[in-house]
């Protein structure tokens, strides 16, 4: 009788792991099964309303689908997500990721924005693209010069190869890709030329030095500003929205540091290239003197032309209060955006009807929001180019 039982209990116990075998394979089976289909589904990216399609695998990212076939979106971070910069509008979006949500404004979101970094193929898209970003190229360019400006920023000017420069609107940047045998990298810089200066691109780089001891400095900071003469360098573009207004009201310009390259552009164009009769305010901060440029050129302008002015705010270093150096523009010592506010302003009773235009580090870009904010400037009057 126990005999008996025993073997009841071991023919139970076998067939609970035959069948526990037999569900593990089943399972099994059916995830190889699912990820055979899965990869060899695919997916179709409709552009414009059937302009181009694209027949991409299933789970391939867009912003790497739309490259891959020589469509070169905006992408200061190369595709990693923080940028922000690489939006496609897409016709039933569905729900935003967390990294959608995280830098998108609610705005572009209910506009159906998202960004292409982080969109996986799942199905079937159709997406909205700007004629600008579809005639984007990719280029080799030529090193014409490089010539150091202060003990970090470098001036370097760069032709095609072909010969046959893009067309641009001033105040555009550009995307320098490099490819190591590591990654791939891409950075945007924005143009420092105006439309005088349109058979070259100009660009000012800020070698980007690492905030401890033995850290690696810029990768592509330190690739440009090491180019010589004869160098190739690959670029698509040009991108961009920070561009002058039809507008007619005066104008105020805010740059920190390296931001001055677009702000240059933006000067020169109106002064030089269009004659502007504006009333235009340049407020540029810097820690020293020494870490500043252009600002012989920018002093130039204020004998030429007495609707602008010109104003270097430094943050280390002292000058006596309300001090005018010998060229002709005015010297301060603290933040930019605050020295701003204090001696322009502050006492200006329309100052919330200008248009305020500003590029440089994120806390002087946060700074100059806020101020802006306060003051009661409409959105549509403010205009800035960031990259930080």
């Amino acid at each position: 009788m126990i005999e008996s039982l025993e073997d009841n209990l071991w023919f139970l116990v076998r067939c609970e792991l035959v069948f526990l075998l037999v569900i593990g394979l089943m399972v099994t089976l059916l995830f190889w099964v699912k990820s055979k289909v899965a990869v060899s589904k695919e997916c179709v990216v409709d552009i414009n309303d059937g302009f181009k399609k694209i027949v991409a695998s299933y789970s391939s990212k867009l912003f790497e689908i739309l490259s891959g076939n020589g469509i070169y979106l905006p992408s200061a971070c190369g595709g990693g997500g923080t940028c922000g910069m690489c939006k496609v509008k897409l016709k039933d979006p569905g729900e935003p990721g967390l990294i959608d949500r995280s830098i998108l404004t609610k705005h572009d979101l209910d506009e159906g924005l998202r960004l292409a970094c982080q969109l996986s193929l799942k199905q079937d898209i159709k997406i909205n693209l700007p004629s600008s970003v579809m005639d984007v190229k990719k280029r080799k360019f030529r090193v014409i010069s490089n010539k150091q400006l202060t003990p970090l920023i470098y001036e370097i000017k760069l032709v095609p190869v072909d010969g046959d420069m893009f067309e641009f609107e001033v105040g555009d940047y550009i995307q320098v890709e490099l490819e190591t045998k590591e990654d791939t990298y891409i950075r945007g810089y924005s143009m420092a030329n105006s439309s005088l200066e349109k058979d070259y691109i100009l660009l000012n780089i800020r070698l980007a030095v690492p905030p401890r001891p033995r850290l690696p400095v810029g990768v592509v900071s330190s690739f440009l500003t090491s180019r010589a003469k004869g160098d190739e360098v690959m670029i698509t573009g040009p991108y961009g929205e920070f561009h002058i207004s039809e507008n007619e009201v005066p104008m105020v310009y805010v740059a920190g540091g390296v931001g001055l390259s677009s702000i240059r552009a933006h000067v020169v164009e109106l002064l030089e290239g269009r004659g502007s009769k504006r009333k235009i305010s340049l407020w540029y901060g810097v820690r020293t003197k020494k870490d500043g440029y252009y600002i012989e050129e920018m002093a130039s302008f204020m004998d030429k032309y007495p609707n602008f002015s010109f104003n270097l705010v430094l943050s280390n270093e002292s000058v006596e209060p309300g001090m005018v150096n010998k060229q002709g523009y005015n010297l301060y010592t603290g933040f930019v955006h605050e020295a701003l506010y204090l001696n322009l302003l502050k006492d200006s009773l329309d100052a919330s009807e200008w248009e305020y235009y500003f590029c440089g580090p994120s806390l002087m870009n946060r700074g100059m929001i806020g101020l802006l904010a306060d003051l009661g400037v409409k959105r549509s009057n403010i205009y800035f180019d960031d990259f930080g």
